[in-house]
């Protein structure tokens, strides 16, 4: 799992700075598709089960 530091760098590099997704992974070293997934993620919240009343 990333810090959200890292998250920030990544996400403005690719929106602010045009890099690729492959020029970020080889600069953070690591995975294209976790590049990706942190992206295009939009909803920075954990979900919560919450169990259904019967």
């Amino acid at each position: 799992m990333l810090t959200m530091t890292h998250i920030d760098n990544i996400r403005k590099a690719f929106f602010m700075k045009g890099q690729n997704i492959s020029e970020i992974a080889r600069e953070f070293q690591k995975d294209r598709k976790t590049i990706r997934k942190y992206i295009y993620q939009e909803d920075w919240n954990t979900r919560v089960k919450v169990e259904e009343v019967k």
